[in-house]
């Protein structure tokens, strides 16, 4: 639940791709897409409290992070979903 958790590198970056989840909770979901946003299967990791590390956080299926949002405002996610129905976006989150 640390900022300085295994992202690569454990600290913030200008690509979203350093940290890796909260800092203030532990992760509360995950999702895995068949079809990420990088076009490769990908983990969505979402935590319910987030000052300055990552609200969701999306990873390789070896656990790296890629890409993170961040609230920046203790907020976060408790759940995330995909939704299935045709004519759907499948890889949006």
């Amino acid at each position: 639940m640390s900022v300085y958790s295994p992202g690569t590198p454990p600290w913030k970056t200008e690509d979203t791709s350093g940290t890796w989840l909260g800092d203030h909770a532990a992760p509360s979901d995950v999702l895995h897409l068949a079809l990420g946003p990088n076009g490769r299967p990908v983990m969505v990791f979402a935590t319910s409290c987030a000052e300055a590390g990552h609200a969701l956080c999306y990873t390789d299926l070896s656990g790296r992070t890629f890409k993170g949002i961040n609230s920046d405002n203790f907020n976060g996610a408790k759940a995330v979903a995909r939704d299935m129905a045709s004519g759907v976006a499948k890889s949006v989150v």
